[in-house]
């Protein structure tokens, strides 16, 4: 990605790097006032989508339903790995569970209000602030921001967290667009020989766990939308402390450092002279590239479109199964307890409700935290659940 050699920077790009980037950084991290209290731009943006399409929420997913089973007939998905067979069945049934809840067929338990309905209400409104979302994003991945703070990360990678510097713009792109294009983006660089299987799983188990879209709507559905910036810095605390740890202890750290199927390892090279300069051109150099803003926007928005209406779709089925077995039996309760004690031992307040949620966030992270947004728990409950449970 050196860009050093570049003697003269095109004026008109480095205005379009600078000015798209502040964009971006206004759109997703500063708050200002927006009728009467303080709001994130994105967050006022989506609320306008949300709140007109909430009563529609089965058709909207019906809709996504309709797009997954079409490309999945194209892409022959069947056809797939297993974890993505697995997906495909969750897919389906969350598609049939739709039209349960469009033409009410079903046994009367299924359409309890924390079953069905709750999973169709919730699942409606996170892929409309999601899709929404993925529009604005070439603000902060278009332009040369992420590039220009992966150049600044790249001499950290290796000591940190054990990994290749070229990685720096998988782990801040995963936690800026979505942690489903960090595994894909895991998954080339993989397949082209460019990581080791180790450094491989350290990325796709640890760096592409959670996203700013997933986060945004944790923070909404818990009332910290006020708090987004501190719960963003935490959650990336959080993400960057674990991984840096759980790379030098097994399992991972006893995962071969192997190449697909042996390619030669690549050469990793190292920028000489300033590290901003390098990352001041490397970002124009990105600017430059990258088409007029509008254009980027509808290239991400209709990209996403099916990968974000398919994980939606899925985690409909995802949401009922584990809400029933929350009702219905103790098992995530029970996990959760393994939890109370540490939850205590911090001060946090509500820990009962928080352990259980816990419990349930290792199969529904989702269901767990917007679970919790409806109980009306005191506010640092609801910073932990918004900060912390996707990781858990």
């Amino acid at each position: 990605m050196s860009t050093s050699a570049k003697a003269t920077v095109n004026p008109a790009s480095a205005a379009k790097f600078v000015i798209c980037s502040l964009i971006g950084i206004i759109l997703f991290f500063v708050q200002i006032p927006i009728n009467g209290t303080s709001q994130l731009p994105i967050d006022f943006i989506t609320s306008i989508f949300t709140t007109a399409l909430q009563p529609y929420s089965a058709q909207v997913l019906l809709v996504c339903s309709i797009l997954y089973l079409i490309n999945l007939w194209r892409t022959k998905g069947w056809n797939g790995s297993t974890a993505g067979k697995v997906i495909m069945v969750f897919s389906i049934l969350g598609a049939i569970m739709v039209l349960m809840q469009l033409f009410h067929i079903g046994p009367a338990f299924m359409f309890e209000s924390d079953i069905i309905p709750a999973a169709i209400s919730n699942m409606g409104n996170a892929f409309v602030m999601v899709y929404v979302i993925t529009f604005f994003l070439p603000f902060l991945l278009d332009f040369g921001l992420v590039d220009f703070v992966g150049v600044i990360f790249q001499p950290i990678m290796r000591k940190v967290f054990r990994l290749p510097g070229t990685t720096a713009v998988v782990a801040i792109g995963a936690f800026l667009v979505n942690f489903t294009v960090g595994h894909i983006q895991d998954n080339q660089l993989y397949t082209e020989g460019k990581l080791t299987t180790r450094e491989a799983n350290i990325i796709g188990t640890s760096l592409c766990t959670t996203s700013i879209a997933l986060l945004l709507m944790f923070a909404n559905a818990n009332g910290q939308s006020g708090n987004w910036t501190t719960v963003f810095l935490v959650t990336a605390f959080l993400v960057y402390i674990v991984t840096a740890i759980i790379a030098r202890i097994p399992p991972l750290s006893m995962v071969p450092d192997t190449y697909y199927k042996n390619m030669e390892p690549p050469k990793e090279t190292r920028s000489e002279g300033s590290i901003l300069k390098e990352a001041w051109l490397t970002g124009v150099a990105v600017a430059e590239k990258a088409p007029n803003p509008l254009q980027a926007m509808w290239n991400t928005g209709s990209r996403s479109l099916m990968m974000v209406a398919g994980t939606h779709v899925s985690a409909v089925s995802m949401w009922v199964f584990p809400a029933l077995v929350n009702k219905y039996t103790p098992i995530f309760t029970l996990l959760g307890y393994l939890f109370l004690p540490i939850i205590k031992l911090f001060g946090i307040p509500n820990a009962a409700e928080l352990a259980n949620a816990v419990g349930l966030s290792f199969v529904n992270p989702i269901s767990a935290t917007l679970g919790l947004g409806a109980m009306g728990l005191e506010p640092a409950a609801m910073f932990f659940a918004a900060a912390s449970l996707r990781l858990l």
